[in-house]
């Protein structure tokens, strides 16, 4: 659980109550797309809560991701055990794992993402507009699950038009096709946005560069994906930049071998490393824009990395298909590179056993074991119904005790960055409310880095005593 679960959980209940696209707090969230909230719904209609539907949605969506990368390789790759490698490093990855894991929307956007690229492969082999049109439709389901989907419906267009065996009045007709399928359910969405909650997307424009922080997450989350953590930083970018070269090199070997070759092979295997290249390129500069002009503070870590992974993979195991098939030495090119994709393979393996371990005994986001057994949590549970709480982590507690609790001021707002100029009157007004109804502030522990006012702060601006004080936080009352 994380606080985008807990929305997701509380949009689907509320749509299923009548009460429209709003969270637990009836607050309209333009910034999330509806397709996962309102696939929770449906489940949510035949009985289970949203939370059990979501759970057997993952089971069912990593299954699915896992067979889309197997069968995406076998029908790229003449080593078939190749495509048993992907799909079993699919499984074992662990940051796929913890993805699938947590109620989010990435398991749903993988699938979509993937297969909308398979699709656009098939299309590539045999132009049917059939094919073409399924996978705007893919490519709509995605952009409906993550905005992020905005890149996958880029690199499709670019991919139809660069079609080298077709006439440029075909090509274009086509890319018109596929982004007039893809783009009109989100337009639809977005004017719905913008007549009920006042915005198209719910984000604004500013500009505000990635920080430090941002880009040693992103490489740390990169690099992991080739080497453990334990291994120095410095030597894990080292790696990255060496494989990344290394790719960009091959791909230009497999596309002048497929440019130069008297009987081209018909699995057009550099036209799809092409189309996935180009996915993961346009997908990481959507992601850099997106902090750089609209979301400050958005991580850079696993979840937002994970889309471009299976991509990624089949992108490498097509190109050792490729030097496996060629004369040497870039037969003994392909050799190593296939021994070292295994390898990592199976140390994926290692590692996923130890996270699962780990997971199943301590939790994961909300429900880490931290949170499950917080004495603070349990001594709000025991305050009357009516008691006004106002607190720093209202998600948590609505998660435990299902109270509907007022948050602390932040000292800037999230996505933008800018300070809050409004601090002052909103503690006046907490210290008003609290005073009418005998209120009390609940403030958790959660060390330094928060957006909300300290309680220190608090203490400053509001005649406030202890209630209770815990391990992991403290109940203040005003002082009277």
């Amino acid at each position: 659980m994380s606080v985008d679960s807990l929305g997701y959980t509380s949009i689907a209940r509320n749509l299923l109550d009548g009460q429209g696209y709003r969270t637990a707090y009836r607050t309209s969230v333009p910034a999330w797309p509806p397709l996962y909230s309102l696939i929770l719904a449906g489940g949510t209609a035949f009985g289970p809560d949203p939370a059990t539907v979501a759970r057997w949605l993952n089971a069912l969506l990593c299954g699915a991701n896992v067979l889309l990368v197997g069968l995406m390789l076998r029908t790229a790759v003449r080593a078939k055990w190749l495509a048993v490698l992907g799909a079993f490093a699919m499984a074992v990855m662990p940051d796929s794992l913890r993805v699938h894991s947590m109620i989010w929307t990435e398991p749903l956007f993988v699938l979509l993402v993937m297969l909308a690229l398979w699709l656009l492969s098939r299309y590539a082999r045999r132009p049917a507009r059939s094919c073409l049109v399924a996978a705007g439709v893919a490519s709509a389901l995605a952009v409906l699950t993550r905005y992020a989907g905005l890149s996958l419906i880029a690199a499709g267009t670019v991919f139809v038009l660069a079609a080298a065996d077709r006439r440029a009045r075909r090509r274009l007709a086509d890319a018109v096709l596929f982004a007039g399928v893809a783009c009109v359910p989100l337009a639809g969405w977005m004017l719905r946005n913008a007549l009920v909650a006042g915005s198209a997307a719910g984000r604004t424009i500013g500009y505000h560069p990635p920080t430090a922080g941002q880009v040693r997450g992103a490489v740390e989350t990169l690099s992991r994906w080739l080497l453990p953590q334990w291994v120095p930083l410095s030597a894990r970018v080292a790696a990255l930049a060496i494989v990344v070269l290394g790719i960009m090199s091959v791909a230009v070997i497999a596309a002048a071998r497929a440019h130069t070759s008297a009987a081209p092979s018909p699995r057009p295997r550099p036209g799809l490393c092409a189309l996935l290249a180009t996915f993961v390129v346009l997908y990481a500069a959507q992601l850099l824009a997106t902090v750089w002009f609209v979301d400050r503070y958005m991580s850079l870590g696993v979840r937002q990395w994970m889309p471009a992974f299976p991509a990624a993979l089949v992108i490498v195991l097509v190109l050792t298909d490729t030097l496996l098939s060629a004369p040497r030495p870039l037969h003994r090119a392909g050799v190593a590179l296939a021994v070292l994709t295994s390898l990592l393979a199976f140390w994926y393996a290692n590692r996923a056993f130890w996270w699962v371990s780990w997971a199943r005994e301590h939790g994961l986001g909300y429900r880490y074991d931290r949170w499950r057994e917080s004495p603070t949590i349990e001594l709000v549970r025991q305050l009357d119904d009516d008691v006004p709480v106002f607190t720093n982590a209202v998600h948590v507690l609505h998660l435990y005790t299902g109270r509907l609790t007022t948050e602390v001021p932040s000292r800037y707002f999230y996505r933008s960055g800018k300070p809050n100029e409004h601090i002052d009157k909103q503690l006046e007004q907490i210290a008003e409310q609290m005073a009418g109804a005998d209120g009390v502030i609940v403030y958790f522990d959660r060390g330094k880095g928060g957006s909300h006012v300290t309680r220190e702060e608090l203490e400053a601006a509001i005649q406030l005593r202890v209630r209770y004080e815990t391990a992991d936080g403290v109940i203040l009352e005003l002082d009277q």
